[in-house]
């Protein structure tokens, strides 16, 4: 049958056969494809490898970097604080020598002193309960504590302020030279030994007679010369009717003087700044420290009898927990300040850490020692009393080097106040709001230390004031306006204050 032209003709097709590969070639093609997806793995594998193990060094170094950069910020911190503290120790130990030339200590104006015994011997005393005999391992500490003075009993040692015990003062060993320690304690408790010049001079006086036996007439004119130039500076000072010796009146009326005068010259400087009231600070401020020295000298249990002692009332107390912030608030410390008080007190607490460490060993040996005695198995005077005599002298002398120790780390923070760290003036206020009582050093750098500085807030406070002041400053193209220019700039200075104030207060929070 024929079609017309023109149409298609769909004719059915025998199902497509699926094309067939030589075997030859598939095995020679699929090798490759597997070769080359191989190679590229093993290319990418090694580099990507190494690419971690460069990171992971990366960031190892980057760590050492930064623990190396933040130990290197501690050391050179430490080191400021130690290399302003070194001058303060030559300056005292240099002042102490100067007086003790000129005028050493008079025998009869130290307090008279009480043979006590050693602590060894009132240890065993103790244990024993009954009055042994000094063994020969007891004898040489025996003679020691005779030849000795006797410790003040109203001193209960070198305080640990920041564990717990109050705070020690300014006033005491801060003003004596480096050889003057708190020694052991003894049976009437802690006490502050001479120093080496103090002791030879004091024997000195004893040992020889006739004209010898204290100051030459010289020397007493320039005492009597030196008390009579001090007496405009006490003129002002308030009488101290309760005062239990000459002695101290004169110390207390020294230091009411110094901070009366101080307070003076602080609000004198505050209201006209000059370097004429900063140069009378620093005068004065050397008369106190001289007198206070020459009196610590004569009677070293003077300084420690007057540690809490409140100068209105007379009676001994200890100030309150927030007063010491409130000083040091309102000495208003920078940021170096605050970060050289923070360094001294991380160096207390890391060598007062391995002092406890040590004291606390040595006691559990003492009372090992003791527990024989206490239960009467070792008798009085024989060998093995004899034998637990020699240990416990040992112990003893290691916890007498402890205590002089933890006296040394305590004075470290203390200087702290009497450095360059810290400015005259700052100095001079810090004793003014620590009155009625002496100024505590070491709480007043604690307290600095936990303290935030007065210019951590100067940058929040000067953007504040000129984003105030610039609404003000502007031009006004009202004809009310003309004439307003000393106004606007008052307003705009009246805006700073107000911020310099603000940052004020939020730095005293």
């Amino acid at each position: 049958m024929q079609q017309p032209a023109g149409t298609w003709v769909f004719v059915p097709q025998p199902p497509a056969q699926p094309l067939e590969v030589p075997a030859a070639a598939h095995d020679a093609t699929s090798p490759a494809k597997k070769g080359s997806k191989k190679s590229s793995k093993s290319k990418l594998r090694p580099v990507q490898v190494q690419l971690l193990e460069v990171q992971g060094r990366l960031e190892s170094l980057l760590r050492d970097a930064s623990e190396v950069e933040t130990e290197n910020r501690r050391l050179k911190n430490r080191l400021g604080v130690l290399e302003a503290l070194a001058p303060v120790r030559e300056t005292q130990l240099n002042m102490t020598r100067q007086i003790m030339r000129e005028s050493p200590p008079d025998p009869d104006d130290a307090p008279p002193t009480v043979k006590a015994p050693s602590m060894l011997h009132d240890l065993l005393r103790k244990a024993t309960g009954e009055d042994v005999p000094c063994s020969s391992g007891t004898t040489a500490s025996s003679q020691r504590a005779d030849d000795a003075p006797s410790p003040s009993p109203s001193y209960s040692g070198p305080s640990l302020y920041g564990y717990g015990a109050t705070p020690p003062s300014m006033l005491g060993d801060f003003f004596t030279a480096d050889s003057a320690q708190v020694k052991g304690a003894r049976s009437s408790g802690h006490g502050i030994s001479p120093s080496p010049e103090m002791s030879s001079g004091t024997e000195r006086g004893q040992s020889r007679g006739g004209a010898e036996a204290g100051p030459s007439r010289p020397d007493r004119n320039r005492e009597r010369d030196q008390a009579k130039e001090a007496e405009p500076l006490l003129a002002g000072a308030p009488r101290m009717p309760w005062a239990r010796s000459k002695q101290e009146a004169r110390l207390l009326r020294t230091f009411g003087a110094w901070v009366r005068e101080a307070a003076l010259l602080v609000i004198a400087h505050e209201t006209r700044p000059s370097e004429r009231y900063l140069k009378r600070l620093e005068s004065a401020f050397d008369s106190l420290t001289a007198e206070v020295v020459r009196l610590g000298l004569h009677n070293p249990a003077l300084l420690t009898n007057m540690r809490y002692m409140n100068l209105e009332t007379g009676e001994e107390e200890t100030p309150p927990a927030d007063f010491w912030p409130a000083v040091a608030a309102g000495m208003r410390p920078n940021i170096q300040q605050v970060a050289a008080c923070r360094t001294a007190l991380s160096l207390y607490q890391e060598r007062m850490a391995a002092v406890m460490a040590e004291r606390q060993a040595l006691s559990a040996k003492l009372q090992a020692c003791l527990e024989p005695l206490q239960r009467g198995v070792v008798a009085a005077g024989g060998f093995a009393w004899q034998k637990a005599s020699v240990e416990m002298e040992e112990l003893t002398t290691a916890l007498d080097a402890t205590l002089t120790a933890e006296a040394q780390i305590v004075r470290l923070v203390r200087d702290v106040m009497s450095s360059s760290v810290f400015t005259q003036l700052q100095k001079a206020r810090g004793s003014v709001m620590s009155y009625p009582y002496f100024a505590d050093y070491f709480a007043i750098v604690e307290a600095v230390a936990h303290t935030t500085p007065v210019d951590a807030f100067a940058p929040h406070a000067a953007a504040a004031a000129a984003a105030v002041a610039a609404p003000l400053a502007a031009p006004s193209n009202s004809a009310g306006s003309a004439g307003q220019g000393p106004v606007v700039a008052a307003a705009a200075a009246a805006a700073a204050q107000s911020a310099d104030l603000t940052a004020r207060f939020l730095a005293r929070r």
